[in-house]
């Protein structure tokens, strides 16, 4: 998604007339200063943030369909949703908290916190998917004979004993399987929670097994 660049770290949300400015995926970066040279006269602090704009008052369809039209997912566009519509409630609502802290336990799920192990000191992830196709490649290696089989991953590869290659992918099934009913009893827990402030306590964080790494 395209990214604006702000002097000074943008609100989640800033009203501008009839419309709310809704910034997300804040970050902060040094740039120079150019000196009337053309030589770095010093550095300053600016923050790149993606924006969508939507009408008050603020829905959840219209934001998310603002996030999509500018680039982003429907995975993004609920949390950005949710998020937007839980700061703007002031925290009083139970059923707005719950989706908000629904929304960001999938969007954890689906990050690198979980997705994600590590091969000769490399971070990688494999999805499910393709976790089938190559253990289906092993096997077939192996059945012709084969000692040893190839990884490719963002264009390196690793060259491993196929006995290796097929344990690793069944220890990554076992800790993809262990992550997603971490994520369902995450979810659970929110969805039996009675009070709004339980919600916002709620660490989604924890449980999840540690990463692997070959």
């Amino acid at each position: 998604m395209k990214k604006y660049e702000f002097d000074n770290e943008p609100q989640l949300l800033e009203q501008e007339g009839s419309t709310m400015r809704i910034s997300f995926d804040v970050e902060q970066a040094i740039v120079p200063i150019p000196s009337m040279s053309g030589e770095q006269a010093g550095e300053r602090t600016i923050y790149k943030a993606a924006v969508v704009r939507v009408p008050i008052p603020m829905k959840a369809e219209r934001i998310v369909a603002a996030v999509i039209a500018a680039g982003g997912d429907m995975l993004k566009a609920n949390v950005v949703a949710a998020e937007a519509l839980f700061a703007d409630s002031g925290c009083c609502d139970l059923t707005l908290a719950k989706n908000f802290k629904t929304a960001k336990i999938n969007e954890y799920d689906k990050s690198t916190a979980v997705n994600e192990f590590f091969l000769n000191g490399d971070s990688m992830w494999i999805p499910r998917e393709d976790r089938e196709a190559l253990m289906r490649r092993f096997e077939a290696e192996k059945s012709a004979g084969r000692t040893t089989t190839n990884i490719n991953q963002m264009g390196r590869v690793y060259t491993l004993p196929i006995d290796t290659a097929i344990s690793m992918m069944n220890q990554l099934e076992v800790y993809a399987a262990d992550s997603f009913d971490c994520t369902q009893a995450h979810l659970g827990a929110v969805a039996a929670l009675k009070t709004v402030s339980e919600v916002v306590a709620y660490d989604y964080t924890t449980g999840y097994p540690p990463k692997l790494s070959f």
